[in-house]
């Protein structure tokens, strides 16, 4: 971190298990970090492992409420957005006859065990979300999301475990002492669909 002048973002895709002991070891110096990404939450819409929990907070709650409560300069990419970023059959069908790219011959079956598994989910869904995709879609185009800025919150147990919320009204209650991130919540479907289209072409 220092090396780099702090001008480092960090992403986090998976549980925030590493994130929140980064954030407690006295030794660490991640409050250098410039900006970090996370992929989870869910914030007023169902979850995906339970109805309301995301499953990279689901996974850990308790770290999630550290790096929650003590992080800085964090961005969530929670399924408000990622749950829509589907790539569609007709896409990876398109994709697989006419990309260039090396990886052209593994989309479909990747894609078709992808979707296929997600049919259980959401039914009739003709595709998958790509999560991760997203949240780099978001750092390279941050002007094509909506995000509002909030403190957020998580349940770390009962049957509200993993649940993330945070006071989206116009004049918010602000908790003392707690720090504010950045949630996304929206984003230009069209354009992600046709930049993930443009860059695996």
């Amino acid at each position: 971190m220092r090396e780099h002048n702090g001008k480092l973002t960090l992403v986090n895709l998976s549980r925030l298990s590493t994130l929140a002991l980064m954030h407690l070891h006295q030794e660490s110096n991640i409050e250098l970090a410039e900006n970090i990404m996370i992929m989870g939450g869910a914030f007023h819409v169902p979850g995906n492992v339970t109805h309301l929990a995301e499953a990279n907070i689901y996974g850990d709650p308790h770290a999630a409420k550290v790096v929650a409560t003590h992080g800085k300069n964090l961005t969530f990419i929670p399924l408000n957005v990622t749950n829509r970023a589907i790539i569609t059959n007709e896409v990876i069908t398109y994709l697989t006859k006419y990309s260039k790219s090396p990886f052209a011959k593994i989309f479909h079956p990747m894609m078709s065990a992808y979707s296929f598994q997600y049919e259980n989910i959401i039914p009739n869904i003709n595709g998958a979300p790509l999560h991760d995709v997203t949240l780099f879609c978001y750092l390279l185009n941050k002007e094509r999301f909506y995000s509002v800025n909030r403190q957020i919150f998580v349940v770390e147990s009962d049957a509200s475990k993993g649940l993330t919320y945070a006071d989206f009204r116009h004049v918010p209650d602000m908790k003392a002492n707690h720090p504010i991130h950045t949630i996304v919540l929206d984003f230009d479907y069209n354009f992600f669909l046709q930049d993930f289209i443009q860059v695996m072409m």
